[in-house]
């Protein structure tokens, strides 16, 4: 309770992750991050290491991230998880042991678990249980038990062509595909009509 992890994006761009003293509210980096994109950051049971994530734009766009340790004195940057699959951090175990996080090397996206002694990895990552839908997590209990929860919702964006005067469908409208197909709301057009953004989750 003498610290808070914080993850800042700064006026040019630059993502950090600091500790900030609850007592005088000072400040310490931990890492800063240049084009890459930061993703969850976690505390140790101990307060030892930080957990994180960065993502780097892989082939076609897709992006690629990995999992990283921190000591929370910034001094040591250690990856724990790098492979050309995308690998997200979720949280810590309670016993500090274990780091849970989701991946899709399998070829579908699942929740795997590595093993870490001394802020350093032991042995090979293994899968606790593939996930079927958009994964939520929710958290870990004091006896290790994780908890979670699926959404099988598929949201995606269509265009149509309309007739200005009758407003009716002149054929029938095609998905936009992209890389997060499923997973796609609230889109909009430019003013002039050339380009179409969206938010996917």
């Amino acid at each position: 309770g003498k610290q808070i992890l914080a993850h800042l994006t700064g006026k040019d761009g630059t993502d950090r992750i600091v500790r900030i003293s609850v007592a005088d509210r000072s400040l310490h980096v931990l890492k800063t991050v240049g084009k890459d994109c930061l993703g969850a950051v976690k505390f140790s049971p101990d307060g030892q290491y930080v957990a994180y994530g960065l993502a780097r734009e892989g082939d076609k766009g897709r992006l690629h991230r990995d999992v990283w340790l921190s000591s929370t004195d910034g001094k040591r940057q250690i990856a724990l998880v790098e492979h050309p699959a995308d690998d997200s951090v979720i949280g810590w175990a309670p016993d500090g042991k274990n780091i849970l996080f989701t991946s899709d090397r399998s070829g579908a996206p699942g929740i795997w678990l590595i093993a870490v002694a001394d802020g350093k990895p032991r042995g090979m990552p293994r899968m606790i249980k593939p996930v079927v839908g958009k994964f939520e997590p929710f958290g870990f209990t004091q006896n290790g038990s994780f908890y979670y929860g699926i959404s099988r919702n598929i949201d995606d964006v269509y265009v149509a062509t309309l007739d200005p005067e009758t407003g009716k469908i002149l054929g029938p409208p095609k998905k936009e595909t992209g890389l997060h197909e499923g997973s796609n709301f609230a889109c909009s057009y430019s003013p002039d009509g050339k380009y179409l953004a969206r938010v996917y989750r």
